[in-house]
């Protein structure tokens, strides 16, 4: 970015970030660590934000041994635990303004799209009301190398038509800021995980009530970083 507002499209993670569900996630893994006799506390089971599930699983097991049936057994409970609770949560999982700050960048002509490791991506968005906000939406489905791999914001970078330097990345995990360092997109951190984090050049404590004019003020700020550090 730079004063010029060099930025024409903004690459939206999407679980704890734009819906607020990444707590969902963790509380589900926790349950499934507890029925293969691991203890996953709290640090760790946000550690594993921005994460394929298989790839969550791995880490969770630490290489224990699981056959292939329970292993998808496995994957299968975790996510029908996750979707539970989102749909106990229902049309309530939208962070507050997003909508109104999504409609207003596509108003001042920034591409936008959605990079998730998540399968449920279309579900959420869907029940969130953001949909049709976005030109691309790229979930857990993704063939190729997921985050911290740059392959799937590299894929977004080519379908909207805009090269990683006019990107930038909205993330709420390491794995997802790697990823964009990878790829040569510069980042916004969002929340308590990662703040302060040296891969964005900004970090916040979420993106509720962010207007578009403080929004696209930060998108040209990356010069000065401390400038925008755990604002909101």
């Amino acid at each position: 970015m730079s004063s010029q507002l060099a930025c024409q499209a903004v690459i939206f993670d999407l679980d704890g970030v734009l819906v607020r569900t990444a707590e969902f996630h963790e509380a589900a893994w926790v349950r499934i660590g507890r029925e293969i006799g691991v203890e996953l506390d709290a640090v760790a089971a946000k550690g594993l934000r921005g994460l394929a599930r298989d790839k969550c699983l791995d880490l969770i097991a630490n290489g224990a041994a699981l056959s292939a049936n329970q292993r998808a057994q496995l994957l299968d409970r975790k996510n029908e635990l996750y979707l539970q609770a989102v749909r106990r949560a229902g049309g309530t999982i939208a962070i507050d303004g997003v909508a109104s700050l999504l409609a207003g960048l596509r108003e001042r002509g920034f591409k936008l799209a959605v990079a998730s490791a998540s399968r449920n991506a279309d579900f959420l968005l869907r029940l969130a009301g953001l949909t049709a906000a976005f030109d691309v939406v790229s979930d857990g489905h993704f063939v190729g190398p997921a985050k911290p791999a740059a392959a799937q914001l590299q894929e977004i970078s080519r379908r909207l038509g805009c090269p990683p330097a006019r990107c930038v990345v909205v993330e709420d995990s390491a794995y997802g800021l790697q990823a964009a360092a990878a790829a040569g997109i510069a980042a916004i951190a969002v929340g308590p995980v990662v703040r302060n984090s040296p891969l964005a050049f900004c970090c916040l404590d979420d993106l509720a009530g962010l207007t578009v004019a403080r929004f696209i003020s930060i998108l040209g700020n990356d010069a000065d970083a401390d400038a925008c550090r755990t604002q909101s």
